[in-house]
């Protein structure tokens, strides 16, 4: 915010009280689906068919399970979108962070209850994705 201010001191205000009220908004929508969550599982348990199979699923929409790896995505997605980034640009330390991370939470996604293909799904592409700037990087920089 300070860096903000000072590189420009006209449209800031403006631009940090509108983040702020983004960020207030958002809030404000997680807060109330955190409030109507159960009766909407309800609901959509009282469909029947798939419906409530996908609102009862221990690894579906109502629970954490399901929504760290579809959040997850956006590191995925940004690396695929990446692909032809000048190694300069590219992070050692940081592409190996997510290329090990990929790695063990691919594993991880088999070993937790319930099992979730989705958060496997996601670590694969991050894995595979990071390990190719990876490996970019060290042919670049190394070999």
């Amino acid at each position: 915010a300070d860096y903000k201010r000072e590189s420009d001191p006209v449209n800031a205000p403006a631009q940090l009280q509108n983040l702020g009220m983004l960020a207030g908004g958002a809030g404000a929508a997680l807060a109330a689906s955190l409030v109507a969550r159960k009766p909407i599982m309800n609901a959509f348990s009282n469909m029947g068919g798939p419906m409530k199979s996908i609102a009862e699923a221990p690894a579906g929409p109502f629970y954490i399970h399901f929504w760290a790896p579809n959040f997850k995505w956006a590191l995925s997605i940004n690396n695929l979108l990446d692909y032809d980034r000048p190694t300069d640009k590219i992070s050692l330390s940081m592409t190996s962070a997510l290329t090990l991370t990929g790695t063990i939470f691919m594993r991880w996604s088999f070993v937790i209850t319930p099992v979730n293909y989705s958060l496997f799904l996601v670590n694969l592409v991050l894995s595979t994705s990071s390990g190719y700037h990876l490996c970019r990087k060290i042919k670049a920089d190394y070999l």
